[in-house]
């Protein structure tokens, strides 16, 4: 017989991956602003596996994907827009990836 112990929301977000979506929203899209001119686009594909999409300004450039992990542009936009991209990354290596797939996987 064990004991639940409540774990204050601000604690499991500080101990999941830094781009988990909210455990507690179930909606199938979710559009999140992250900073100035920084929003990350979390959806379900067709098989319930969870798709999240940075965008710096209104352009996507990089993403996590189940079956690709972390892929980023390999278009050069501009040094704030690179910085977006390494801040979200948050020291995670990533695939560079053709603008093409980023601007392919949100046409949902």
């Amino acid at each position: 017989m064990g004991v639940e112990v409540g774990i204050p929301e601000t604690l499991v977000r500080h101990l999941l991956p830094p781009h988990t979506p909210n455990p507690k929203r179930e909606a199938s899209m979710q559009l999140q602003p992250l900073g100035s001119n920084q929003t990350q686009l979390t959806f379900k594909q067709d098989d319930s596996s969870l798709v999240q999409v940075l965008f710096s300004y209104q352009t996507p450039v990089a993403a996590w994907h189940p079956a690709l992990g972390y892929i980023k542009t390999a278009k050069k936009w501009s040094v704030t827009t690179s910085r977006h991209i390494n801040k979200w990354l948050g020291g995670f290596s990533a695939k560079i990836v053709d603008q093409k797939v980023l601007d392919e996987m949100i046409n949902v």
